[in-house]
């Protein structure tokens, strides 16, 4: 039971990572991606306080189940993990929390700017 939810949550984990970084590129999920970019912002200003900046809960679950699980040579984050698990490198800590927090920057900045296009858009097509 422990393999099926580390390997349900590490997919659920991969999923969020994938659709905060790329679901602003298309119009009809922008609302969502915002959203889930500021649930994921809100849970690394939140577990800061107990685990450091920029620790999300779904890491903290994770690495519930995969020590429960016997599994005690996790790195620091999951996006080390997630490289590690792909590519095979066992990337420092600071490359990984910098990766992570520019690529949130990034994907922050075009949701927002798109979001807000989007919204001017309908605002003016309403007053047509």
């Amino acid at each position: 039971m422990l393999l099926l939810a580390d390997v349900l949550l590490y997919a659920a984990h991969v999923a969020v990572i994938g659709f905060n970084v790329l679901g602003w590129i298309w119009k009809p999920t922008r609302k969502a991606n915002l959203a889930l970019l500021g649930i994921t912002l809100g849970s690394w200003l939140l577990m800061a306080a107990w685990k450091g900046a920029g620790y999300c809960f779904l890491t903290d679950w994770e690495w519930s189940i995969r020590a429960r699980r016997g599994i005690t040579d996790d790195p620091d984050n999951f996006v080390a993990l997630l490289i590690r698990n792909v590519i095979g490198w066992n990337a420092p800590d600071s490359f990984t929390r910098a990766l992570a927090l520019w690529v949130f920057v990034f994907c922050l900045a075009m949701s927002l700017a798109l979001n807000l296009r989007d919204w001017q858009a309908s605002k003016r097509n309403n007053l047509a």
